[in-house]
């Protein structure tokens, strides 16, 4: 039907992590930390792994701490997708 409906809010997140997260030792430690699928697994050092911590990181703390995002909530970001039409019919 092509239709939007928005019930509470949509994020977008970039699929990368950001650039500080993959440069700084003690950060890049922490994706790879939440990218393991079990608490005694030693993940690899890999740019995958570091964007299954990131997307990770992101759902947790977008879950428990949701006020700490800065977001525009307007009709800005519907319009830069482009594909939706903003109409009934």
């Amino acid at each position: 039907s092509k239709t939007l409906m928005v019930c509470d809010a949509v994020l977008a997140v970039t699929d990368e992590p950001p650039a500080i997260l993959s440069e700084v030792p003690e950060h890049r430690k922490a994706l790879l930390f939440h990218a393991r699928e079990d608490p005694f697994e030693v993940v690899a050092d890999s740019a995958e792994a570091r964007r299954k911590g990131w997307r990770r990181i992101v759902l947790l703390f977008n879950f428990f701490i949701p006020g700490a995002t800065t977001a525009d909530v307007g009709l800005a970001p519907l319009k830069r997708l482009g594909r939706f039409s903003f109409c009934w019919g």
